[in-house]
């Protein structure tokens, strides 16, 4: 699953966490509901991940504490981090989670890529927003109003992603420097 890759290698990416930290911030920003990320699978992941060379781990014994495990970001893990953005803004045809990961990590993804990458997708969305518009004018009648609904519904949807990705766009043409620069601020709190 790309997504759980994506939020851990983004998370780390701010700071090195051990595990119980990860989930924590997982829940905190509540992407266990909106980027769909199974805070029971974090722990294999983390594992599979440090096998791959993408995190590393290391002891650290605060005070009296008993030891934990805290796993930092290595530079394989930024690349591949900085690919899997590219690949979840290239293949989201349409509104939806993905993106909205992608976007929560978007300072983070490759800056020779993401450019022609965010438009390519408003170029897909604006296509599939006409194709339905279209269906939309030869469908128009009687009887058929639960069908136009849920296309108006979706040409809608279609807009609001399609502003949205042309406002990282219109951001990165006009300020590199300030595109880059958006990264989330770890929660605080329990």
């Amino acid at each position: 699953m790309p997504q759980t890759t994506v939020s851990i290698l983004g998370l780390l990416s701010m700071k090195p966490m051990h595990g119980y930290e990860l989930n924590r911030c997982i829940r905190g920003w509540n992407m266990d509901k909106w980027a769909r990320i199974p805070v029971s699978t974090v722990y294999r992941r983390l594992k599979k991940l440090e096998e791959e060379g993408l995190v590393a781990s290391a002891i650290e014994q605060p005070g009296n504490m008993p030891p934990r495990t805290v796993l930092s970001l290595t530079s394989a893990g930024r690349g591949r981090l900085a690919e899997l953005l590219i690949e979840l803004i290239e293949r989201t045809a349409e509104p939806g989670d993905a993106f909205k990961l992608a976007s929560f990590f978007i300072g983070l993804a490759d800056p020779v890529r993401v450019g022609p990458a965010l438009q390519a997708r408003c170029d897909r969305l604006a296509a599939v927003r006409v194709r339905l518009q279209m269906t939309r004018q030869r469908i128009a009648g009687p009887g058929v109003e639960s069908m136009t609904r849920v296309l108006d519904n979706t040409i809608e949807q279609l807009e609001l992603a399609e502003l949205q990705t042309r406002r990282y766009l219109d951001l990165l043409r006009a300020d590199p420097q300030a595109f880059f620069a958006l990264r989330p601020q770890a929660p605080t709190g329990p």
